[in-house]
């Protein structure tokens, strides 16, 4: 499980990096980029080191809707022109959200066996 969140704040910094230093045509893109970068990672580090379990899944459902917000901005935003900064988010986004549903699986699975 950590090792899933230990990636999206991978993949969130890899949004931060791509935000400060691709070439964007469109400055939404680059606002959602580092905005949502540092939102995934912060959110990814809160589910990492939460000590309840509940607090936990909590944040990672934060990951989930971050990553899904990820892959839709570009359409929402209307940057889908832009094909380098749009693809990279979409598949930034589905990663994100695609391993925080896993985290989530793998949490809420690990504390239905400890209630157990």
């Amino acid at each position: 499980m950590k090792r899933l969140s230990w990636i999206n704040v991978a993949l969130g910094l890899w949004l931060v990096a791509i935000g400060a230093g691709l070439d964007h045509l469109a400055g939404k893109a680059v606002v959602e980029d580092i905005t949502a970068g540092l939102f995934i990672s912060v959110s990814a580090l809160w589910a990492t080191y939460a000590f309840d379990t509940t607090i936990s899944e909590a944040a990672s459902w934060t990951v989930v809707i971050a990553g899904a917000w990820t892959a839709i901005a570009p359409f929402v935003l209307g940057y889908q022109a832009h094909r380098l900064a749009a693809t990279n988010d979409v598949l930034v986004g589905v990663s994100v959200f695609l391993l925080g549903i896993a985290n989530v699986t793998l949490k809420t699975r690990r504390a239905g066996l400890q209630q157990t």
